[in-house]
């Protein structure tokens, strides 16, 4: 999908190429070690000498947009593009503004960004885009400049320098592009020809209709703009619910998705503030952000608002015909409910294809189950970051991790062989007897009904399959944690010569975790199962 951003929502500004740009890692399969280092190009900080540059300026741009999030910013304060490939951590851009009085929130201080938030940005990309369902925007390159920068995420009157980086990545339309920024003032950026924010959203809504047709096909052509934006919103509406469920079965909280974290199209960006959580707990990445359980609400919230800009700058005369906040609010949530009950119930082992046809009071019924297993006893959301994180400081951690473990419940269930090894497993797992009766009910109805939509397949294999498969959807996240990968990082601060294979290695063996089908994933004796996709299909040959 092209960026097809408008030119008045782009900002030029200088920058200088990098003298030593050392290619850390980069995404093999579109992008190369050349094309990284082409790009190397930032503007200098405190620390940095003139030596670290080279004479030579490049003219990138950053690109304006509004919305809810994105604090006193004019939009991209601290990456800058060339084309259609975004550079992060180029410097404070001319569109860097802060509260009036306020210090500068520590992210953007300095506009840059340490090789340890780079390494994060790469793997989330990386196991976004293979986990869920629309994937995330394509993170192309790391690449150290040979200099240090400030650490931002430290307490206050604490300096770190950390090996500065640069990360490249596909530009991509956000839905906050589209919105207008009622904080920042035209008047802060430098140079003439700049417009207006309402002309600036005026430019980027009329080419609406045609940016929903590039994002979801020409499915939506032939239409009139108005009809194109309803059904464009209205694919958004279950792109975003499908995306923020999948998430949510596969423990992905990302803890920021306001209107510029999510690409039009469904896919995931900016995961500096992403984690893994385990067996679903409320974890929250700070106070005043929506939980684990919470992290949809933003995407509807960014739905309404932006039907509320189309309302109002859209130029078309059959635009009374637009589809209504509460029809849009609908169509979220109805697919919300429906992935939800789907993805949960996926991690049983049980294909989608399988799931998505079992009946739909049952899987009702079966994710209410699940569900109060998950919540049981962690009604309370919590904060896991400490004093470390500036947006802790002060704020004692709730600490309330729930009874019971929903990931290691449906690990064991798995390989019960009868109804009594499944009621004596679950008893030791679950004190409620209600809600252990309840659990063996659900899961034995379901199972059953798969084992009985697969003629000719023998019990005890299939069986063996979801074992593997349950065992591997729900296994251990914890060193996908913020903090378990800010730890690993660390340890390439001394000597990076290690953190390319380290990213890879990562993705790949969260892709093993969190990929519906992985392809090393193989029946038992080549049987095959009817309704797994055709990915598995054409690896489950006969023997």
């Amino acid at each position: 999908m092209k960026s097809k951003i408008q030119p008045a929502a782009l900002v030029a500004f200088c920058a200088k190429e990098v003298a030593h740009p050392l290619v850390a890692w980069v995404n093999q399969k579109i992008f190369s070690p050349s094309e990284a280092v082409s790009h190397a190009g930032c503007m200098a900080q405190g620390q940095e000498t003139e030596a670290d540059y080279l004479t030579a300026q490049r003219v990138l741009n950053a690109d304006r947009y509004g919305g809810y999030g994105v604090g006193y910013c004019g939009g991209s304060a601290r990456c800058g593009a060339c084309g259609d490939i975004q550079i992060k951590g180029v410097g404070l851009t001319p569109l860097m503004g802060s509260q009036p009085g306020a210090p500068v929130d520590p992210w953007h201080s300095s506009g840059t960004v340490t090789m340890n938030e780079a390494g994060r940005e790469a793997i989330w990309s990386g196991i976004c885009d293979a986990a869920l369902p629309f994937g995330a925007v394509p993170t192309l390159a790391v690449v150290l400049t040979g200099t240090q920068c400030l650490r931002t995420d430290t307490a206050p009157g604490v300096t770190v320098l950390n090996r500065r980086a640069l990360i490249m990545r596909a530009m991509a339309l956000r839905p906050a592009h589209f919105m207008r920024n009622v904080h920042f003032k035209t008047a802060l950026m430098p140079g003439a020809g700049v417009c207006e924010d309402y002309q600036r959203v005026s430019s980027m809504i009329a080419s609406l209709p045609a940016a929903l047709v590039d994002a979801f096909g020409d499915g939506l052509n032939g239409e009139s703009a108005t009809a194109r934006v309803n059904m464009g919103l209205k694919l958004m509406a279950r792109r975003f619910a499908a995306q923020v469920a999948a998430a949510f079965a596969k423990r992905l909280y990302h803890s920021s998705l306001n209107c510029s974290n999510i690409a039009l199209d469904g896919r995931y960006l900016d995961f500096g503030t992403m984690t893994a959580v385990s067996a679903y707990r409320r974890q929250a990445g700070s106070p005043l952000w929506p939980d684990f359980w919470s992290q949809h609400t933003p995407l509807l919230r960014t739905l309404t608002y932006l039907l509320f800009h189309v309302g109002k700058y859209l130029d078309c005369p059959d635009i009374k015909s637009l589809v209504s906040p509460a029809d849009l609010t609908v169509q979220f949530n109805d697919a919300l409910q429906q992935r939800m009950e789907i993805e949960m119930l996926k991690q049983t082992g049980i294909p989608e294809q399988a799931i998505s046809v079992y009946s739909p009071t049952l899987r009702s019924r079966a994710h209410r189950c699940f569900k109060a297993i998950y919540t049981c006893g962690a009604n309370t959301s919590f904060v896991w970051r400490g004093d470390d994180d500036p947006s802790m400081i002060g704020v004692q951690p709730l600490q309330s991790l729930g009874r019971y473990d929903l990931n290691d419940i449906l690990i064991k269930a798995a390989p019960c062989r009868d109804a009594v090894q499944l009621q004596g497993t679950v008893a030791a797992l679950i004190d409620d007897a209600a809600l252990a009766a309840e659990f063996c009910a659900v899961y034995t109805d379901l199972v059953d009904w798969f084992l009985a939509s697969q003629p000719g397949m023998d019990a005890v294999m299939a069986r063996q399959f979801l074992a593997r498969q349950a065992t591997r959807l729900n296994a251990d996240v914890s060193h996908l944690t913020r903090e378990a990968l800010d730890a690993a990082m660390a340890t390439f601060e001394e000597d990076p010569g290690g953190l390319g294979a380290f990213i890879d290695s990562t993705i790949c063996h969260a892709k093993e975790i969190m990929c519906d089908e992985p392809p090393e994933l193989v029946m038992p004796q080549g049987r095959r199962i009817k309704g797994l996709n055709a990915q598995l299909e054409a690896l489950c040959v006969t023997a």
